[in-house]
């Protein structure tokens, strides 16, 4: 790769011989102008590579001739994305290439290319600025710096927060090579900075980088930007009005300015926030609690008096967005300090007071950990998962699923450590007695999909227990059912080595049965009554595990059995039957022939009514576009299928009610073109 050091030499080979030789074949094609295009590009692509890892070996004078070429090509439209990509990987190289010859020259030129309107190439003239200002920034005037900073600040803004990052990014760099562009960055980067930390848009890496800046400027600006005027500066940037989503990122900025802060000013200001946690409702209240969450995620604040305390009490705020603010902070705070915090959290889910709540915090405190490779303890999980058991069946479905996020994180954690118990439970609750029996299956369904869709939840010890529950699939309650399905589509899905071994003998049998299921019944509701099935749930889901299987196990697929089940749902709820037009294409081209034979059941099952169905005059703007996008799926079915063997039917068919029909007819042939 670029970036990494280039390996040593074998013996016995000139190394110095062959880097002249290879750069005199690349640079010869880099000199010319009437080649085409492509080989332009090639060329600079390739002189690149050669002095990013042979550089050390080239003569200086071929050097400077080379970074000079590469500085011209950037004045050219054609060759100038080339030319900064590889100016930038060769800025970038470990070799610490000397570009002192064009530093000047070259970054006034990139500067300038950031006013340009294409979003593409202000990104690969921030990528290469960042390269230059890393890798020579020592050897950069203070004028450069003010040049890029202010060039860069304008494109700090919630409008494409991935310019946003890139630019903020370049600051930071410019900020860490030169701390006396601190007065510039005062001027021209924290008043853009500031806006976009107040917009609920903010996030990903746009924010990463924003807090990152932050912290440095911090570190580095306490002549020009002190500490004060930096926090000062965000808690004025909270306003009333501010969404959820701009509260939290003003709440990470502010912590991560704290973060770096010397211990005598952080702790004056974490006392002013303990203070706001107990105020008045209001954002200045929610600011404090996610602040300190924040803050808690970053550095031990076990040293805080009373601090579990104020964030229980939040917990009875009458305002929800406080609520989980406070729920936000107890869980977060915890994080560096388990030995502190865990038995506040521990003690509250015993109480039985605020369930959701506390379960939403130790939410925070394992996905925290998971998030930065940090590991719970097996002591600590076996303290845990017990409570978290006792909850799995909870009558409050939201209670539920948030045990079955904390266990489904502690199986991609510790899988040797809760898989047995999980093992235990479901082979105990299998035979479900009672209601509550079947809560703790559906609990345990929902956590294991949680953790196969991280896609690291696949350990050994899994895969040998995920026969046990397979046997979700033969409840009898439908909603476990349904839970079981859902588990299985996320092992397909994400991790089908799990599920393999299982996939002839147990899903397939059930996905068969599953997709010809119905369940309907009648709710008297006094004045109309109305129906529901059951079983709706289930057939959504066969379908989707098909569909996951169809591109990541075909193999394993009962084709033979399956395709022709799936002729009920071509006359289905619209749901089902827009996915089943979907698989059917996409089984119409894996497997041809076994579609053809199943193209006069679909007809007969739903396709065709699908096509003719007539809309009341009386229907709505909604239901009429609501039935044309259906129309529209039955078609694309149709136009599949002409492809296929099929027998004269289905031509007779196309042309009588098809072709046959104005209003179907112009989006057939819309389709086909």
């Amino acid at each position: 790769e670029m970036g990494d050091a280039p390996p040593p030499p074998p013996p016995n080979v000139d190394v110095k011989e062959i880097a002249s030789q290879l750069y005199s074949a690349v640079s010869s094609r880099l000199d010319e102008n009437d080649i085409d295009q492509e080989i332009k590009e090639a060329s600079i692509s390739a002189v690149g590579s050669v002095v990013s890892t042979l550089g050390n070996h080239l003569p200086p004078s071929s050097l400077n001739s080379t970074l000079q070429t590469l500085t011209d090509r950037m004045g050219n439209e054609i060759t100038r994305s080339s030319a900064l990509r590889t100016l930038g990987s060769i800025a970038s190289s470990p070799l610490k290439v000397d570009m002192s010859s064009v530093l000047e020259p070259a970054c006034l030129k990139m500067a300038n290319f950031l006013r340009q309107h294409s979003r593409q190439l202000k990104m690969t003239v921030l990528e290469a600025i960042s390269s230059f200002v890393q890798s020579n920034g020592g050897k950069m005037s203070d004028g450069l710096f003010v040049l890029i900073l202010e060039e860069a600040a304008p494109l700090i803004t919630d409008a494409d927060l991935q310019v946003s990052h890139l630019a903020i990014s370049v600051s930071y760099d410019v900020l860490a090579a030169s701390p006396s562009s601190v007065s510039t960055i005062k001027t021209a980067t924290m008043p853009t900075l500031l806006r976009l930390v107040s917009s609920p848009l903010l996030q990903g890496l746009a924010l990463s980088s924003t807090t990152k800046f932050l912290e440095e400027l911090s570190l580095q600006g306490s002549g020009e930007v002190p500490f004060d005027k930096i926090l000062s500066e965000l808690q004025s940037a909270v306003q009333e009005e501010a969404k959820p989503q701009a509260l939290s990122n003003l709440s990470k900025c502010i912590a991560s300015v704290l973060a770096v802060a010397d211990s005598g000013r952080r702790s004056g200001v974490v006392s002013d926030l303990l203070s706001d946690c107990a105020g008045p409702e209001g954002v200045t209240r929610r600011v404090g609690l996610l602040t300190i969450g924040a803050l808690g995620e970053r550095i031990d604040l076990s040293s805080v008096p009373d601090l579990g305390d104020a964030l229980l009490g939040a917990f009875d705020s009458a305002d929800d967005q406080t609520k989980s603010a406070a729920s936000y902070a107890l869980g977060h705070v915890s994080v560096r300090a388990m030995g502190t915090f865990l038995p506040v959290l521990v003690d509250a889910l015993k109480s039985g007071n605020k369930v959701y709540l506390v379960l939403s915090s130790m939410k925070e405190l394992i996905v925290s950990h998971l998030s930065l490779g940090l590991i719970v303890s097996d002591t600590d999980i076996g303290t845990i998962l017990p409570l978290l058991v006792g909850f799995m069946a909870d009558e409050d479905e939201g209670v539920r699923s948030m045990v079955a996020e904390c266990v489904g994180c502690f199986v991609t954690m510790s899988p040797d450590a809760v898989i047995p118990t999980l093992k235990s439970l479901a082979e105990e609750k299998k035979q479900a007695k009672n209601d509550q029996d079947n809560l703790v299956l559906w609990t345990i369904c929902s956590a294991l999909r949680n953790a196969l869709s991280s896609k690291s939840g696949a350990s050994g010890e899994l895969i040998a227990s995920f026969p046990s529950f397979l046997a979700c699939l033969d409840s009898e309650d439908f909603p476990v059912k349904t839970a079981a399905l859902l588990m299985v589509n996320a092992a397909v899905h994400y991790v089908p080595h799990v599920i393999l071994s299982s996939m002839k003998d147990v899903v397939m049998p059930a996905l068969t049965e599953f997709l010809e299921l119905k369940a309907v019944r009648t709710i008297d509701l006094g004045p109309f009554k109305h129906k529901i099935d059951d079983a709706l749930p289930l057939r959504k889901a066969s379908l989707a595990i098909l569909d996951s299987a169809l591109t990541q196990c075909p193999s394993h697929l009962d084709v033979g059995a399956i395709l022709p089940r799936m002729s009920a749902c071509f006359g289905d709820d619209d749901d089902v039957k827009i996915a089943a037009h979907q698989l059917a294409i996409k089984f119409a081209k894996t497997h041809p022939a076994v579609v053809a034979g199943c193209v006069g059941s679909y007809l007969e099952a739903g396709l065709q009514k699908t096509i003719t169905k007539k809309v009341k005059d009386t229907a709505t703007q909604q239901e009429r576009e609501k039935n044309d996008e259906l129309v529209r799926s039955a078609l694309r079915v149709v136009v599949c299928f002409e492809v296929l063997e099929t027998d004269r039917t289905f031509g007779e068919f196309i042309e009588r009610e098809v072709i046959g029909r104005e209003n179907v007819k112009a989006m057939y042939e819309a389709l086909k073109e």
